[in-house]
């Protein structure tokens, strides 16, 4: 309802009226300062319009500079379907609206104001008023008299005071949306950043696991498709003798097209080591039912994947819309490249470490055949060469000869099943640590021909891993021993310990040889570093202690508490 408004009043009335405009403008201007969008600073200048004259349509459009356009942003009656509408608006228009007498209707035509509000039903009777601030336009008001009649002056003041606080507040209200925007936007770029180095340090410990390569790749092509926003992506591999691609893994990719999306994009980004984008699926260009990527995507990225600075393959990212890239979206696919990139050289040092580490187990296997079986068979061969002619020259010497051939036989036999029982993992970790003990103690004692005790007073239960380094630890003593150390009697033990990070068990390996000073190994004599390296990956206690001619004692301790840690090496690298 608007404010009555006599034809003569009296002074009591102009009291009574000017109170009232006091007070709608007083409450208007309390309801401005709580709104938070321009949208709802419109809806309360209409309200507060509705309160001042009878209209049959009142309505606000905001000015948008960049794109020289006014957008209707608030409409009475509300049912009115002209919000969101646009009008275009010339540098003159708004040059007489910053600098005109207040009302700009002669200067829109009655087809232009039609478009503000399509059901006016008599444009010739709107009136617009500009909304200014500091001389510059933010947009117009407009108002629709419901009768013939020409505004009131009281009515045309109180609007033009209206536009001024509307204008004023639509300023700041702009002021505190491009600030929430713009703390929005650092927000977003927070979390993006967030997400990237979630995303990132993740691929960086995968890359670091033994994961195979594809699920490696699989993954960087699943996190670049979410970081760039997008659902589809395909790792490629170029084959140069015959310049042709192998898709490696995919994401988003329907199965008809797995082998169909070896586009010119993909070759020019590989051959020409640099970023390319195109367009696919232009309109109107003729389609297949499965070459290329599918009719939805009308974009791609395609960035190459360098190796040594020449091109592996590519990653290719393909997008439902069309896109321009920015420097940060570049920058972002190139960096997961180069983690492929990685990812790919650390599987083909992993496979040549895989291939020296069997070279180099087999170059063992071949050295201890040699050392010890192969000499055992090769005196046993000769010593039952000539068993026929000692039976009959001097039985008691064939005697003695066929004991000894016994004893290489048992020797050889021992050494054999050491050997095989290594050649086979699954066998080697399922069985006690005492008996492969019991096996190392047969062994070299038939190899060294001295005695070598084994005490058991502990057999512990132990992880896999724990007892295949142990097991080697043992082996690599007494190779040691054997090498360098001219011993009579050799001393292994396996007994229970304590130390402060709990209880566990100790393995003990004493000879009676020259003994050495620890402080000056040789560089070359890795038997020592061998055995610390693998005490320290189960994160056991080693002691070597020696005195030139007074023997070596190395002493193993392990407790469960001491390897809570993730151990260094599988198994299978144990071995």
């Amino acid at each position: 309802m608007s404010l009555p408004v006599p034809q003569h009043p009296s002074s009591d009335q102009t009291s009574a009226l000017a109170g009232q405009m006091l007070a709608l403008i007083s409450q208007t201007t309390e309801n401005l300062r709580q709104a938070q969008t321009v949208k709802q600073v419109c809806e309360l200048v209409l309200d507060a319009l509705d309160q001042i004259q009878d209209s049959s349509h009142v309505g606000i459009a905001i000015l948008d500079p960049a794109r020289k356009k006014l957008m209707v942003q608030a409409l009475r009656p509300s049912s009115s379907n002209g919000t969101g509408l646009t009008l275009p608006i010339d540098e003159a228009t708004i040059a007489y609206l910053c600098h005109g007498d207040g009302s700009a209707t002669h200067h829109f035509t009655p087809e232009q104001i039609q478009q503000i509000a399509r059901s006016f039903p008599s444009p010739e009777n709107t009136q617009l008023f500009p909304l200014l601030a500091q001389r510059r336009l933010q947009g117009i008001l407009w108002v629709t008299a419901a009768d013939d009649a020409p505004l009131p002056a009281s009515s045309l003041t109180l609007i033009r005071v209206l536009c001024d606080m509307t204008a004023a507040t639509l300023v700041g209200t702009r002021a505190q949306q491009r600030l929430r925007d713009e703390q929005k936007k650092h927000q977003l770029q927070l979390l993006r950043g967030q997400q990237v180095s979630e995303g990132f340090r993740y691929i960086l410990t995968i890359l670091n696991s033994n994961r195979p390569l594809t699920e490696v790749l699989q993954y960087i092509i699943s996190q670049a498709c979410w970081l760039l926003d997008t659902t589809m992506g395909v790792a490629f591999r170029w084959h140069k003798n015959t310049n042709s691609l192998k898709m490696i893994v995919q994401h988003g990719l329907p199965s008809q097209r797995h082998h169909m999306l070896d586009t010119q994009a993909v070759y020019n980004a590989i051959t020409l080591k640099q970023v390319a984008v195109s367009t696919l699926n232009a309109p109107g260009a003729e389609q297949t039912n499965t070459a290329g990527p599918p009719p939805e995507y009308t974009t791609s990225l395609v960035v190459p994947i360098l190796l040594e600075n020449e091109p592996y393959g590519c990653i290719a990212l393909y997008f439902t819309e069309a896109r321009t890239f920015t420097d940060e979206e570049i920058n972002l696919a190139l960096n997961f490249c180069e983690q492929a990139a990685l990812a790919i050289e650390n599987d083909r040092l992993r496979v040549e470490a895989e291939k020296q580490a069997v070279d180099t187990e087999r170059n063992r296997l071949a050295r201890e055949l040699h050392d010890a079986i192969t000499q055992n068979l090769f005196s046993s061969s000769l010593i039952a060469e000539v068993m026929p002619q000692l039976l009959v020259q001097n039985p008691d010497l064939a005697t003695t000869k066929l004991a000894e051939l016994r004893q290489l036989n048992q020797s050889a036999l021992a050494e054999m099943r050491t050997l095989l029982l290594e050649l086979r993992p699954q066998t080697f970790v399922e069985i006690e640590l005492g008996t492969l003990l019991k096996q190392l103690q047969t062994a070299f004692s038939s190899r060294l021909q001295i005695p070598i005790t084994l005490k058991l007073q502990h057999t512990p239960v132990v992880p896999p891993e724990v007892k295949v380094h142990i097991y080697r630890i043992a082996q690599e003593a007494l190779n040691n021993t054997a090498k360098h150390a001219r011993a009579t009697s050799i001393q292994l033990s396996l007994s229970a310990s304590t130390l402060p990070s709990g209880a566990g068990f100790a393995l003990q390996i004493q000879d009676d040889g020259i003994g050495f000073d620890p402080r000056q190994t040789p560089p070359q004599c890795l038997g020592i570093s061998i055995m610390k390296e693998r005490a320290q990956a189960i994160h056991a206690q080693l002691d070597i202690d020696s005195t030139p001619g007074q023997g070596t004692r190395v002493r193993c301790q392990w407790t469960p508490s001491s390897s809570a840690a993730t151990l260094l090496n599988s198994t299978k690298q144990a071995l």
